[in-house]
């Protein structure tokens, strides 16, 4: 993950603050802020280790129950503050039942909901939180499994005014010791498994370029939702398209398409 020390760097739904802690440690002359979704009473009694206690130490501002989806929940921040916003693993908490479920959100895929949440994570913090005059950068680190390699991240800004997709790289967890990444919901560790971290801006980042590789996706003779390719031929992307793991990417595909018409 690329970091320049100069940089204002919020990070956003980081749920025992344990990424914050390793981002401060590798990088402590950052200008740093770590937020989370949970209140500190909720974080404390969710986590049995978690690191509010030391970011406070050190003098790091910390600030709860910041929800990404509702920018009314950033008045603790000053407006336009940051060069760059990092969302590590966003994922919705699960659903208590299938009743909640229908309750809140309807007739929606839990694919579409979490897609969802990363596109509106970039839509408020290029709309609120980072510098017109600064880096104007967001970072969202996912997991190269399902379900959030169905989630098509690469593509989820398509639409938003100005806002450009720069190219992505490979997440490397040992570069941050101490960071652990844990369940949305509970006091335990998720095995570790390949991650990447995904990048846009409102700005060209020409300087940034070296540091990111394009998605397959957006190469010619690949295939736009799973990045699989080149195919050597018609016949070939024709026998992929059929494939398994491709109808399903395109049934997500089109309730995405479906959702965004209506919103």
């Amino acid at each position: 993950m690329f970091i320049d020390s100069s940089w204002r760097v919020l990070t956003v739904g980081d749920g025992d603050l344990s990424f914050s802690y390793a981002l401060h440690k590798c990088y402590p002359e950052l200008d740093l802020h770590a937020s989370i979704l949970d209140s500190f009473d909720t974080l404390r009694r969710k986590y049995d280790n978690h690191f509010l206690d030391k970011l406070l130490g050190c003098g790091m501002p910390v600030h709860a129950e910041v929800d990404v989806t509702k920018p009314g929940s950033f008045e603790a921040f000053q407006a336009n503050a940051f060069d760059l916003i990092i969302f590590q693993f966003p994922l919705l908490p699960g659903f208590k039942s299938q009743a909640d479920y229908r309750n809140e959100v309807g007739a929606y895929s839990i694919n579409t909901l979490n897609r969802r949440l990363v596109r509106q994570f970039l839509q408020h913090a290029f709309g609120f939180l980072l510098d017109d005059r600064g880096q104007r950068l967001c970072y969202v680190t996912s997991k190269d499994v399902k379900p959030y390699s169905d989630w098509n991240i690469e593509n989820i800004a398509a639409g938003l005014d100005g806002v450009n997709f720069i190219g992505q790289h490979a997440f490397n967890i040992s570069s941050f010791p101490e960071y652990q990444i844990r369940n949305v919901d509970k006091d335990n560790y998720v095995k570790d498994t390949q991650g990447t971290t995904y990048a846009w801006s409102t700005q060209p980042q020409t300087g940034l370029k070296e540091y990111f590789s394009a998605s397959p996706k957006h190469l010619s003779l690949h295939c736009t939702l799973c990045g699989d390719g080149p195919f050597v031929g018609e016949k070939d992307q024709q026998q992929h398209e059929k494939s398994k793991s491709h109808q399903r990417r395109e049934l997500y595909e089109a309730q995405w398409l479906e959702y965004l018409s209506g919103n």
